[in-house]
């Protein structure tokens, strides 16, 4: 059965699986980065650790793997020279120096739209030797892109999404020289192949760091950013349809038919053209429960599975005189934020959905469940936790002409396997709650 590999950098690890044509997950494996070592280098070897762990089974028949795509969190920016080095970097979520970010500087009219221009007005500040001589910009996983097929694209999700990356004459009015950024692409583009030996475009150790791991002639797709994969991943392609995808950081997003505008939602272009998406960023409610975790001696070392199942041991409400559960104060603010996004998208939207899971959080069905209770929703789980895996396999397949649209794939690859419906008595409960008595 055909098979593609599945790459998604992000901001901790790479996630990377084998899916097959009708969307099972044959295996997959994450593989933190060690950032002890310097960029690229930690992505790079984090990648070559998964290639290695997937491909090298005896159970997998490689002659069946139909090409490779690679999505990932953005936006990230990298600049390489032109020898090929790469001379500066400045991941997604990687701090700046307070006084260079949001400067009020960028010119042009959709200057303000763009997601891209912000974060390159402070790559110059902080690199202007590097930015001035580069001869590529990269703007994320395009780079892994360029390491194993040796060229160099930008992936454009759909075309309404070019006022959020940028235009030639908004780069020339900030600044910036058109000729260093690739040319945008659509996902599921075929980048190059994979070529044992010297990469024609960056410095040999880049592509041949995978020369024993990677098939000879393997076919790179570019993929998209990480959350566009996840929207496809878990189905949320029509209206109606929404997911929350929750690992380190957190999001609610809601398939909708019209662009719709409203105090503290974003709405963006759908991957599906004349739809659109709604969000709701929530932050870093993952990194909250783990920094929680792990500055208390009390909990720190222990698995969230164990402090869940301690959440659920403990009432809602204790009685009189009995204290709250620290756990479980932890968790509820976390579900209270949930709820609240929750209630903001149906305001705006009109919508009452139910929400398909994704991301690390999703795998403890004790917080699942949880979740439910407290914000009254209905959440779903599919075959994988990991839908930005499902969804690049989605992208690659209608690459290959196995699926004509997005939305059939999507209809046959992404299947709904566990529903976590609100418990009436323990929603009432977390609603005296939220109002305080």
């Amino acid at each position: 059965m055909k098979t593609v590999l599945a790459v998604d950098i992000g901001s901790s690890s790479v996630k990377a699986g084998l899916v097959s044509v009708d969307g099972t997950v044959l295996s997959s494996v994450r593989i933190r980065f060690d950032k002890k070592q310097p960029f690229p280098w930690f992505w790079l070897s984090a990648m070559k650790t998964a290639f290695s762990s997937l491909l090298g089974s005896s159970a997998f028949d490689v002659s069946s793997l139909e090409s490779l795509v690679i999505s990932g969190a953005g936006p990230t920016l990298v600049a390489v020279s032109g020898s090929g080095e790469v001379s500066a970097s400045l991941l997604w979520d990687e701090p700046v120096p307070a006084e260079l970010n949001g400067l009020p500087d960028l010119r042009g009219d959709g200057a303000a739209s763009s997601i891209f221009l912000p974060r390159l007005n402070v790559f110059r500040r902080m690199f202007p030797a590097e930015t001035k001589a580069a001869g590529c910009i990269f703007s994320g996983p395009e780079f892994a892109v360029a390491c194993l097929s040796g060229n160099r694209v930008t992936v454009l999700p759909e075309p309404r999404y070019t006022s959020a990356y940028w235009s030639p004459g908004l780069l020339e009015e900030n600044g910036f020289p058109e000729d260093v950024f690739p040319p945008f692409v659509p996902p599921g583009f075929t980048a190059g192949y994979f070529l044992k030996g010297e990469n024609p475009f960056l410095y040999n150790p880049y592509g041949d760091f995978f020369r024993d791991v990677l098939p000879e002639g393997t076919r790179i797709l570019a993929g998209p950013p990480d959350f566009v994969s996840a929207l496809l991943g878990t189905g949320t392609v029509s209206p109606g349809r929404a997911c929350d995808r929750a690992g380190t950081s957190e999001g609610l997003n809601v398939c909708i038919s019209e662009p719709v505008s409203a105090e503290g939602l974003r709405t963006l272009p759908s991957p599906v053209s004349g739809l659109w998406n709604i969000s709701c960023l929530l932050g870093e409610t993952g990194l909250d429960f783990r920094n929680f975790r792990d500055s208390s001696p009390e909990y720190a070392g222990r698995t969230y599975a164990d402090l869940l199942a301690e959440v659920c041991e403990s009432p809602i409400i204790p009685v009189p005189g009995m204290p709250v559960n620290p756990v479980r104060e932890a968790a509820e603010r976390i579900g209270f934020k949930v709820k609240a996004g929750i209630e903001k998208l149906k305001a705006a939207c009109g919508l009452n959905p139910e929400f398909t899971l994704s991301g690390g959080q999703a795998k403890n069905t004790l917080w699942n469940q949880m979740k439910a209770d407290i914000t009254g929703s209905v959440f779903l789980l599919t075959q994988t936790a990991d839908a930005e895996l499902l969804g690049d396999a989605v992208i690659a397949f209608c690459a290959s002409g196995d699926y004509s649209s997005y939305s059939e794939a999507c209809s046959s690859m992404v299947e709904i396997k566990q529903r976590f419906i609100p418990d009436r008595n323990r929603n009432r409960i977390y609603g005296r709650k939220i109002r305080g008595f």
